[in-house]
């Protein structure tokens, strides 16, 4: 059995920036409790294969360019 993980980029959502940069603004959306790293682009390669390995350590991953 192999494990699978999805890439959702944030340009498939872009109508619902609006909506999401208030929820945030509000205080309405814990963003520490949903971004679980931020790393840089040089680290992505490394970064999916820890999350294959241990998926439930990753809820949303913001990759810097």
């Amino acid at each position: 059995m192999q494990k699978e993980i999805d890439v959702c980029p944030s340009r498939n959502s872009n109508g619902k920036f609006p909506e999401a940069i208030s929820l945030v603004n509000e205080g309405r959306v814990p963003t520490d409790a949903i971004i679980t790293k931020m790393i840089e682009l040089d680290q992505v390669e490394d970064t999916i294969k820890d999350m294959i390995q241990s998926p439930s350590d990753y809820l949303k991953v913001i990759v810097n360019i």
